[in-house]
């Protein structure tokens, strides 16, 4: 069973990004180890044009379904004393 990560911003019910994992005993760059693999996925935020918006601070929700877990969620502002191991976080010059 894949792990399933989405994230979506703007409109709750619409999805802006969706990635899949699947466990292997010998990951590439397209799989997480089954005993004990992590995942870094940066989000970068796209404009309307679809062109990286590096001003961008929108809220972000990150759902994981399947053998996976989020860890912590976090946009890289040193000035946000907020809760990173929920599922919501404020983008930082358009990233996640």
């Amino acid at each position: 069973m894949p792990l399933q990560a989405q994230v979506s911003f703007g409109k709750p019910e619409k999805i802006n990004g969706q990635w899949e994992f699947y466990p292997e005993d010998n990951p590439d760059e397209n799989g997480i180890s089954r005993n004990r693999g992590v995942a870094q996925i940066e989000i970068r935020l796209p404009d309307e044009n679809g062109i990286p918006a590096i001003l961008a601070d929108n809220q972000l929700t990150c759902l994981v379904e399947g053998p996976g877990k989020l860890l912590d969620l976090e946009a890289g502002n040193n000035t946000d004393m907020g809760n990173y191991r929920d599922n919501i976080q404020r983008a930082y010059k358009g990233r996640v």
